[in-house]
């Protein structure tokens, strides 16, 4: 049986004039969301990292997140990577993780 988990939605705070992050505000807590990763790459330049992408799977009627926005699923951040698609049994948000 596939679970369904509570995502936490976290906008993006931008920047100040200066160019320094400013923190992400809490937007929404969505109940009822799936998550499909794809496959990972890794890069062994400089440093090892992973970056896997997928799409996260909100309810009909949900918040809408925007490019750049985070979202957390079982304590795994993942950042809203283009324009979500409404769909008419729900919305698809593309989303990547890099570690």
């Amino acid at each position: 049986m596939i679970e369904r988990v509570t995502a936490e939605i976290w906008k993006t705070g931008g920047q100040d004039k200066y160019g320094n992050p400013l923190p992400d505000t809490f937007a929404a807590a969505v109940p009822g969301c799936l998550l499909a990763p794809e496959k990972s790459t890794i890069d062994l330049r400089a440093a090892v990292t992973v970056t896997t992408g997928g799409a996260v799977y909100l309810p009909p009627g949900s918040y809408i997140p925007s490019n750049g926005d985070k979202i957390v699923m079982d304590a795994t951040r993942w950042t809203v990577t283009g324009a979500p698609n409404v769909w008419q049994l729900g919305i698809e948000v593309p989303v990547k993780r890099i570690t």
